[in-house]
């Protein structure tokens, strides 16, 4: 199963192959196959990328309302969209439908996730950073009467505070947390 993390519409997002969605009698390929359908099953979306001639038996199960048939090479050979299925047509050789297929997506991401409920936060360190970041915003918003260059450093704060939350922090961060979090002795 590939995977490749990537920024849509502002979003990121996760895409998966889980080429080779059939049934196998080698084990090692049985449990591939296994996870994949599990992935599948809990996407958000999934996009079924179908050539000329795939009949879509192997996974008609793991098909839910929303999904996005991709009908590749489609400069070789026109395609019957699935039933009832929203469709695309590419040549993804000759890169035709390939920016139509990003904006669909980034459109797509962007209703899922707007006016959405967001996960609650259930780490004490997130919540800690997160007011952080929403007392530097208000500061900021406050300092702007001033001018911008003095908001900026609230709003390069709230960036920092943030930051630490999705990863982007140094060794030394991480070594505070630590030293902070849990009792280390010999």
């Amino acid at each position: 199963m590939l995977e490749a993390h990537l920024t849509l519409g502002g979003y990121a997002v996760t895409l998966m192959d889980t080429a080779g969605l059939r049934d196998t009698a080698d084990p090692i390929e049985a449990e591939g196959v296994r996870r994949a359908r599990a992935r599948a099953a809990e996407a958000e979306l999934r996009l079924w990328v179908r050539a000329p001639g795939f009949d879509g038996a192997a996974v008609a199960d793991l098909v839910q309302p929303g999904d996005l048939a991709v009908l590749n090479k489609a400069d070789l050979e026109a395609q019957t969209p699935p039933e009832g299925m929203a469709h695309l047509a590419i040549s993804a050789g000759r890169g035709e439908g390939l920016e139509a297929l990003e904006a669909r997506l980034a459109r797509r991401i962007a209703d899922d996730l707007s006016g959405a409920d967001f996960p609650a936060v259930t780490r004490e360190r997130h919540r800690i950073r997160l007011e952080r970041a929403r007392d530097h915003l208000a500061s900021a918003r406050t300092a702007m009467a001033i001018g911008p260059e003095v908001a900026a450093e609230d709003v390069r704060q709230a960036a920092n505070a943030l930051a630490e939350i999705v990863g982007e922090v140094g060794v030394e961060d991480v070594l505070g947390e630590v030293f902070a979090s849990f009792c280390i002795g010999k």
